[in-house]
């Protein structure tokens, strides 16, 4: 009963599996760790981490050498299912580390056995590519798709609901990969054709698959905005938007990530579109869920919520709601800082253009103060993470440096002799 109703006894179940991990108890553990209700706690989702990763040490000590085609399936299953725990922990790259695992046992097991189970590798190899993205390894992501799509779309000749969902998943993954490439047509036609296998699949059964076609949906409507193409955008982010908020009144701990995603994106149409009025009250509300999902899951939220956060300080410093944008900005801009160990290649360059706008924004209100203090925390933040050839970084460090030294003589406020030194030499001299 603890178990079931996330009391933290869930932690204390974890370390008893991780101390002593005894077959039966592991055994028992695992087939709980399925059940809907473990999403629900924190405490909960760490046991199930504790007890996949029992299930794994306890497989590999019973391994033949060398292993038996059934062995390696057995593993590469086992890595896979220890990479979702950690997903849903938010601990990508843990995450990522057994998923490659997964995929290698997967790659393995196909020498071995001709007839392998092209779904399960098919899906590791998502997975695969969802991970590689959070950490903004695009070309890699695109790569794990690549070696995914030709299995599902060979499945897929003789279709049933669970094949076909799987290629619906691949497909989007494979439209958002290709967006952040820059190959946008060639995205929008991938996420067209998620959304279109997702309608197909509602149709049969919509309770099932109305939630990937409402994150397909969202997905297609990014590829819209993006081309210019307005009208067919907001009619998308509105049907996803809708959807998104039906999963969320009955499901909340499920599908609140993704009505705020719907509404984050739905905020930055608007605000593609300079009409900010209308864009703050989707954005506010994707920052009160992101908060609240923040809390907690710090790991897998904070990143998001610092990207709501950032579109909201434009969007408040247009209407001219200038102390509320600076706030919104203070704190996503602590946001991105503490994830910036996740993914340093993603999360600086968000750092960096944070630091620089919030650094204008002072100089161009006239307030010195705030603006030494404010270029003095950009140059911490960033002179660890910029080389000369960095491009933007490297412009933004060098602006930020010189409303500093511009700011101390104004303020009568003397530099930091020790910050000054490790910047110049950042920046070449």
């Amino acid at each position: 009963m603890a178990v079931e109703t996330g009391d933290p006894v869930g932690k204390v179940l974890a370390g008893l599996v991780h101390e002593r991990p005894l077959p039966h108890l592991v055994e028992r553990l695992a087939a709980r760790c399925d059940q809907p209700f473990v999403r629900n706690a924190v405490p909960l989702r760490e046991l199930a981490a504790v007890v996949a990763q029992a299930q794994l040490i306890w497989l590999q000590g019973s391994l033949s050498f060398p292993p038996e085609p059934d062995q390696w399936l057995a593993l590469a299953e086992a890595y896979d299912q220890l990479a979702g725990r950690w997903m849903e922990l938010g601990e990508w790259q843990q995450a990522l580390l057994f998923c490659q695992q997964a995929a290698d046992h997967w790659r393995e097991l196909s020498k071995l056995d001709p007839t392998v189970d092209l779904l399960g590798w098919a899906r590791t190899l998502i997975r695969q590519a969802e991970l590689l993205g959070r950490q903004g390894r695009w070309p890699e992501s695109y790569a794990a798709l690549q070696e995914a799509l030709p299995m599902l779309r060979r499945l897929a000749k003789s279709p049933s609901p669970e094949c076909l969902e799987s290629l619906a998943i691949a497909v989007n993954r494979n439209g958002i990969v290709l967006s952040e490439l820059k190959r946008r047509e060639e995205a929008l036609a991938e996420n067209r054709e998620a959304v279109a296998i997702f309608r197909g699949l509602v149709a049969g059964q919509y309770s099932v698959f109305a939630p990937g076609l409402a994150s397909s949906l969202v997905n297609l409507a990014g590829r819209l905005r993006e081309l210019g193409r307005h009208d067919e955008a907001k009619e998308r982010f509105e049907e996803a938007v809708a959807l998104r908020r039906a999963q969320a009144a009955e499901l909340p701990e499920i599908f609140l990530p993704g009505l705020a995603l719907a509404l984050h994106n739905l905020g930055a149409w608007l605000e593609d579109l300079e009409r900010w009025e209308e864009a703050i009250p989707p954005t506010e509300e994707a920052v009160r869920i992101r908060r609240e999902l923040a809390r907690a899951r710090p790991a897998a939220f904070v990143g998001e919520l610092a990207g709501s956060l950032r579109n909201l300080g434009v969007e408040l410093m247009e209407v001219g709601r200038l102390e509320d944008a600076l706030a919104a900005t203070a704190d996503a801009i602590a946001g991105f800082r503490a994830v910036l160990g996740q993914a340093p290649e993603r999360f600086a360059p968000e750092l960096s253009r944070l630091h620089f706008r919030r650094c204008y924004w002072l100089k161009d209100l006239g307030r010195p103060e705030e603006l030494f203090e404010a270029a003095e925390e950009g140059l911490r933040d960033l002179e660890p993470h910029v080389t000369s050839s960095w491009g933007d970084m490297a412009d933004h460090l060098r602006s930020l440096y010189g409303l500093y030294i511009r700011t101390s003589d104004q303020t009568g406020r003397p530099p930091d002799p020790e910050q000054v030194d490790r910047v110049r030499s950042r920046l070449g001299g």
